[in-house]
């Protein structure tokens, strides 16, 4: 081959130093230096090399073609389905699934009872891009491959469709033997966020003794808020496993409904100082007024030994909430819904906050009394129209 756009593949194959890797990296450098060069020469040209008896020239042009995903290269990529060499099976699937044209599905039919477990995954991840009802069937058809990375494909293939008929799939894919597989159809059935496919992942965190699936399954269920949801995500905030209660925890934040910021509070009370330490992270992360009706609950925690995270918490809402008391919040957005009240005079109330174990007397909060071991006071402003100063931070 001597024409400039061969030369012009050359170069661009030379520019791609290992497309033996096929990572997002190199696939952003395929694309953008074949978006710098005519498509038309190009494509010719890939075209051409496809048929060099140098197998790496030959996948490696197809794999380009992909990228470009230009739909008059589809007759022949189609033809490279049942090419003797195994690399360029595969990478005319992945290529036909980047096209995305529902005429290559029969094609992958075949690829995905391919010989090779390599074209089979290929020939999965492809019917998943593509995503019609005839690519779910198939799917679904080939779920009991005897490769746990073929099945893991076909999980992965039918949670990017998402659809709802993929459900009993997925559902009949948690008892596979490998965890692997079991874990992504958690994923997916996450991903598909129906009535059906959210009872299952409640029924794995009530009743799998397999922590990474309760793991798996609270990790999956951080998209719309429901109630079904926010009940199970409750639940997991307690589970006996710190990784499960760290999911919740991440859950809830990715919610952000009010029963889902409420929960979250649970969580400032864990045994594990480091999961109370996450929950007042991600309750100081929800702005305006989201988090100032739990202001009550989290200021009763102050002179507890989850005061601490308390304190932070308290100290974020109401920075940014830019009131100080959640009853004198309530009545200035009674009076005022559209505007802060302003004219409220600015009081002081004292809190006891723990910090060891020697008696040093009562202080109050509010109306009440309450007695707290060497306490140091901690000032918290009730309302201030610009937001000062934090408190000293308590003593650890």
């Amino acid at each position: 081959m001597n024409t400039d756009s061969d030369i012009t593949v050359s170069e661009l194959f030379k520019s791609i130093e290992d497309l033996n890797d096929l990572n997002s990296e190199v696939c952003d450098i395929a694309t953008s230096i074949a978006s710098q060069i005519d498509s038309e020469k190009l494509i010719s040209a890939l075209l051409n090399a496809i048929d060099n008896s140098d197998g790496s020239v030959r996948w490696r042009s197809v794999f380009i073609l992909g990228q470009i995903g230009s739909e008059t290269v589809i007759p022949k990529l189609l033809k490279l389905i049942e090419y003797p060499d195994i690399m360029t099976r595969s990478s005319a699937a992945v290529a036909l699934g980047q096209i995305g044209s529902e005429v290559a599905i029969p094609y992958l039919a075949t690829a995905i009872n391919d010989l090779d477990w390599g074209v089979r995954s290929s020939a999965a991840a492809a019917l998943g891009q593509i995503g019609s009802d005839m690519a779910i069937l198939i799917l679904t058809r080939a779920i009991n491959d005897s490769n746990l990375f073929v099945r893991w494909n076909i999980i992965q293939a039918l949670g990017k469709i998402s659809s709802d008929s993929a459900t009993s799939t997925l559902i009949r894919a948690i008892d596979d033997p490998e965890l692997l597989v079991r874990w992504s159809a958690a994923n997916s059935l996450g991903k598909i966020d129906s009535d059906t496919a959210i009872a299952a992942l409640i029924q794995i965190i009530d009743d799998s003794r397999d922590s990474n699936m309760r793991f798996g399954a609270v990790q999956a269920l951080n998209t719309t808020a429901s109630g079904a949801k926010i009940t199970a995500l409750s639940k997991a905030i307690k589970d006996p496993d710190l990784d499960v209660r760290k999911a919740a925890v991440g859950s809830l934040r990715k919610i952000g409904s009010e029963s889902a910021i409420l929960n979250l509070v649970r969580g400032i009370k864990d045994s594990d100082s480091y999961i109370r330490w996450i929950t007042a992270e991600a309750l100081s992360t929800f702005e305006s007024d989201r988090a100032a009706h739990i202001l009550p609950d989290l200021l009763k925690l102050l002179p507890t030994e989850f005061g601490k995270e308390a304190f932070h918490a308290i100290q974020a809402v109401q920075s940014n909430c830019k009131f100080y008391n959640y009853e004198i919040h309530q009545k200035a957005q009674t009076r005022h819904p559209a505007k802060q009240q302003s004219s409220l005079d600015t009081t002081i109330i004292h809190i006891d906050y723990i910090a060891g174990d020697k008696i040093q007397g009562d202080k109050t909060l509010g109306n009440k009394s309450i007695t707290a071991p060497n306490a140091t006071e901690v000032k918290i402003f009730e309302q201030v129209d610009n937001y000062h100063a934090s408190p000293r931070d308590p003593p650890s």
